[in-house]
């Protein structure tokens, strides 16, 4: 990556992380002002204040959360290691995450005097955040774990004739990748294996690579043979999609992200709170 290409992504980094982090301190003051009120007037039951005391909680964690998740997409940049496309779908996607957040927070802050809405837990540590942010670092090397049935002896051969296409948003042209059998000069037999698949750098190109590989790894297993039976391969879309709801199971350190994020602890007091920005 361009050297001027890093510094236009990480300032989009650095704003984004910004404008999150501005707006959860809006909450956080929000709250605090709202849990105040709550002492000094009987409208207020003592399940809203529980209830504030909640969201107080969780917004430390978002907090914390969020800046763990901006920090990893720059480190990532910084080192040459994430793909410039991926890197802005990524903050897209964010950005309407957060956006659906701090509406969520909003509406439990808007709600009447007596009503009480359940807070779970942090939403940054939802499933979609970690796999938003996570998938940045997915490499071959992770699509190979997820099809880890198949042979090392047909991985070896798919080094060496496999054509891997660079393409930036491998989703937008999945027609492109795919795996076919090629036949002998007397058509009886298939005697090669003629595949395309995107260079894995996200969540997008990892789940078509390992759509053509499942298709790949059955014709290779057909190689001397008369045909292939097309419903031998005919769940590759089904692992494709399990990747995408798996792959952070058995991901290394450098893809999970779960272990580095906070859940929300209890503070009670307002005055504690105040010093969480």
């Amino acid at each position: 990556m361009k050297p001027e290409v890093k510094e236009i992504l990480n300032n989009r980094i650095e704003e984004h992380k910004i404008l999150s982090l501005r707006a959860l301190k809006i909450l956080v003051y929000r709250a605090r002002v709202a849990l105040l009120q709550t002492r000094s007037s009987r409208r207020y039951s003592k399940e809203k204040r529980e209830m504030l005391k909640k969201m107080l909680s969780n917004l430390r964690a978002e907090k914390q959360n969020l800046k763990t998740f901006y920090d990893y997409i720059s480190s990532g940049v910084n080192e040459g290691k994430f793909n410039e496309f991926s890197v802005s779908e990524c903050l897209k996607s964010l950005k309407e995450r957060n956006k659906e957040m701090f509406e969520k927070y909003t509406q439990y802050l808007e709600s009447k005097f007596y009503k009480v809405e359940p807070i779970g837990m942090p939403y940054t540590l939802e499933p979609g955040y970690g796999n938003d942010v996570g998938s940045l670092a997915i490499t071959k090397e992770d699509v190979k774990r997820h099809l880890s049935y198949m042979s090392p002896e047909f991985w070896e051969y798919m080094e060496r004739t496999e054509s891997v296409y660079p393409c930036d948003d491998a989703k937008s042209v999945s027609q492109a990748f795919g795996a076919t059998s090629v036949r002998s000069i007397d058509g009886k037999t298939i005697c090669e294996i003629k595949s395309i698949v995107p260079h894995i750098h996200d969540l997008a190109s990892a789940k078509e690579a390992s759509r053509v590989y499942v298709k790949a790894y059955e014709i290779y297993k057909c190689l001397g043979e008369e045909k292939v039976d097309p419903s031998r391969y005919s769940d590759a879309k089904e692992i494709s999609e399990y990747f995408e709801s798996q792959y952070l199971g058995y991901a290394p350190e450098r893809v999970r992200l779960a272990t580095r994020l906070k859940n929300a602890r209890r503070k009670d007091s307002v005055k504690k709170e105040a010093r969480i920005y």
